[in-house]
């Protein structure tokens, strides 16, 4: 409810990804912001309407695997017949914006636009465990936070 979302589908628990997408978005889906990785990625290009795009700021389910292990894209046909572009996204090619960034988030969240979700660890010792939750299936949803 925080995140004011139309439809929220959540991959861990839904059994066929694929099909919940097309029911939330049945006349397919112009952007998909990926962080998880190619498997993801490869299973959702069919879904991009004419000329969607691709951000990848991530690859979580890659990061501990072999770059020669990882799963490829075969859906690459796609790219020809519905115009589609993919292209990364790291957060450094905006950093002179960020000051006004900053500025304009916190008036969204004085204003309450802008709502925060986190979790706060105490100690040193919590930091592994809360690093480590970002890439578990149990992940909880905001910012991670250690008061030291």
């Amino acid at each position: 409810d925080a995140a004011r979302f139309d439809v929220v589908i959540d991959r861990h628990a839904t059994p066929d990804l694929v099909a919940a997408v097309q029911s939330a978005a049945p006349d397919g889906v112009d952007i998909l912001f990926d962080n998880v990785g190619n498997a993801m990625i490869d299973r959702m290009i069919p879904l991009l309407r004419n000329r969607g795009r691709i951000v990848v700021s991530g690859q979580v389910a890659d990061y501990s695997t072999a770059p020669g292990a990882r799963d490829g894209l075969h859906n690459t046909d796609r790219f020809i017949t519905h115009r589609l572009r993919m292209e990364g996204l790291v957060v450094f090619d905006d950093i002179r914006a960020f000051p006004q960034a900053q500025a304009t988030m916190t008036d969204w969240i004085a204003e309450g636009d802008l709502v925060l979700k986190e979790e706060r660890f105490k100690g040193l010792e919590a930091m592994p465990e809360a690093f480590c939750e970002l890439f578990g299936s149990t992940a909880r949803f905001g910012r991670r936070i250690a008061d030291l």
